[in-house]
């Protein structure tokens, strides 16, 4: 079911991500306050995490009771199993593949040692970094200019990866008729897509990218999201499918989360750190409660 409206979610979704583009090559953002504004990010993935993952096994538990013990639903504890595999290590296998070794390949061209930043940056780790470098390597980049644009480019393709799971979550949810979930999911993933302009530009730290390739980026990290929402939604509302999309996007949040959640730790006081897990916690869960209330 492809309207307007779902476009119009998918695109709020995913474009947001043009917000965090350029705040992440700003100076003035320090590491204290980027940690809080993580945590945040990152309270707000939790409650997600607690909506989306119990409906996919809601979906599981339905098909055991009404098997009525006759045959078991294997095809729909496959579809999770599968779907967390595939958010998990699909992205783990594409920071092996594309960020690391082309890391590895910078090292070994410039005859010195990379930043332990860069030997241990993941997807997650990326958007919770953010303008941290900017403050102790401005005068110094991590990378040369070509290198650090080939590795933002890296980083905003698989983020884009995992936006498409996203992308397909809202458009299944909105194609059952789940609307609440789909709306939330939206304000939620537009949330977290802020953050992920501060990984896709930070590796770019001490350098002035142009706009053109700025946007061409954003495009990249959050034109999925679009995407992914209008391909879920041309399917029509199925249980199995819903399962396994929203298991893949358990699996990606999981995976992100955890390499903000590593970051964002150290970048802040643990009180700072912990009262924006909860703030973001609290906006997740307002947000679930407005729309309960609207009646979508």
């Amino acid at each position: 079911m492809i309207t307007l409206e779902l476009a119009v979610l998918g695109f709020i979704s995913g474009f947001t991500i043009f917000l965090g583009l350029p705040v992440a090559i700003v100076k003035q953002v320090s590491a204290r306050v980027k940690g809080f504004l993580n945590a945040i990010t990152i309270g707000v993935l939790i409650y997600i995490l607690l909506e989306v993952l119990p409906t996919a096994k809601q979906y599981v538990e339905t098909a055991l009771i009404q098997s009525a013990g006759t045959a078991i639903p294997f095809e729909y504890i496959f579809a999770l199993i599968i779907g967390l595999v595939i958010g998990i290590f699909g992205l783990v296998g594409y920071e092996r593949h594309f960020i690391r070794i082309r890391q590895k390949r910078i090292g070994s061209s410039s005859g010195s040692e990379v930043p332990a930043l860069s030997k241990s940056l993941s997807l997650g780790e990326a958007e919770a970094r953010g303008s941290q470098t900017l403050t102790t390597q401005t005068a110094q980049p991590t990378f040369p200019a070509e290198e650090a644009r080939h590795i933002a480019l890296s980083i905003a393709i698989g983020i884009g990866v995992h936006n498409f799971t996203e992308g397909l979550a809202i458009g299944q949810a909105y194609s059952s008729a789940l609307f609440a979930l789909s709306y939330f999911l939206v304000i939620g993933f537009a949330i977290h897509n802020t953050t992920e302009g501060f990984g896709i530009a930070a590796p770019m730290a001490g350098f002035r990218p142009t706009l053109s390739y700025l946007a061409t980026l954003g495009l990249i990290g959050g034109g999925p999201t679009l995407v992914g929402a209008i391909v879920g939604g041309a399917w029509p509302g199925n249980p199995l499918l819903l399962t396994f999309i929203l298991a893949a996007a358990s699996g990606a949040l999981i995976y992100v989360m955890s390499g903000m959640f590593y970051v964002s730790r150290r970048q802040t006081s643990n009180e700072l750190f912990m009262l924006g897990l909860f703030i973001g916690f609290l906006i997740a869960f307002a947000t679930d409660m407005w729309l309960v209330t609207m009646g979508m």
